[in-house]
């Protein structure tokens, strides 16, 4: 069978990998508009259940990526300044270019090649194929173009939220709640290295614009982001963070899809469902 993905990001590269495995003869390219070392975003968590799916799926695959993986036997909950320790809830976590790195190569070793730098708008530039699959991110053309065919519908969410990196480590992967004078901003951070952690931050969009013309603003000589991210990391101080950049040494960024810059990196929830 010939099969082409559109899109290297660890959908894209699964399902190749799977297919590969279970005829060795099918013709898989996979072509990525970004280059190598490039992605958006910090790190990508995992639950134990998540993993036993894996380990089923492709064991080898399994073994292959849990070295690299921060694992923790909890979750926590933060409410303002009441830390609550939930047990039984294992994660594990890793940053998502090293992610990406460790499946580029286990899907080259299985003879499947990743065309990096190359866009592709249209079926036509592909050519031929007996299966086409588009993994090309919630924003895919793909999916856009055919949505009637799919039973895809799209709701936009007004929550606003920013994804940091931050070289403070956290014990577990936590979901912190803290009421201000704005409103509640929440936070949902998790090591995913010895020493880096995300650090995603979220309010509902009357919070965000309440925040907007706050007094943190004026005090740090800013009149947008920077006072939300005042009140957003707490609990950070005396640790460097970084916004809207590549993990690996920082070097290369991409931004996400219909990413919109309101004032601290933001960008809309979008859930896409397909319908039955």
């Amino acid at each position: 069978m010939k099969i082409r993905i559109i899109g290297a990001g660890p959908a894209g590269l699964y399902f190749a990998a799977l297919m590969k495995q279970h005829d060795p003869s099918h013709d898989i390219v996979i072509y990525e508009r970004n280059p190598r070392d490039a992605t958006w975003g910090f790190g990508v968590v995992f639950s134990d259940r998540a993993l036993e799916f894996l380990k089923g799926d492709d064991e080898q695959l399994y073994h292959y990526l849990t070295p690299h993986l921060e694992n923790w036997p909890e979750i926590t909950v933060v409410h303002n300044d009441t830390r609550i320790p939930i047990a039984g809830n294992g994660f594990a976590s890793i940053g998502r270019l090293e992610l990406l790195t460790l499946m580029y190569r286990y899907v080259e070793q299985l003879g499947v090649p990743i065309r990096f730098e190359t866009e592709v708008n249209s079926l036509e530039e592909i050519g031929d194929a007996d299966l086409v699959v588009g993994a090309n991110g919630v924003a895919s053309w793909i999916r856009a173009e055919n949505e009637a065919k799919l039973g895809t519908t799209t709701d936009w969410r007004p929550n606003k939220f920013i994804w940091y990196g931050t070289t403070k480590a956290f014990n577990s992967l936590t979901l912190t709640f803290r009421e201000t004078g704005q409103g509640v901003f929440c936070a949902h951070h998790y090591r995913y290295r010895p020493d880096m952690s995300t650090f995603l931050v979220e309010v509902e969009e009357d919070t965000w614009r309440r925040a907007a013309h706050g007094p943190f603003f004026h005090r740090l000589g800013h009149p947008a982001g920077h006072g939300r991210r005042r009140c957003a990391v707490q609990g950070l101080q005396g640790n460097r963070r970084r916004r809207g950049a590549c993990p690996r040494a920082l070097s290369r960024t991409a931004p996400a899809p219909h990413a919109q810059d309101l004032g601290g990196g933001q960008c809309q929830h979008r859930v896409v469902r397909k319908n039955g």
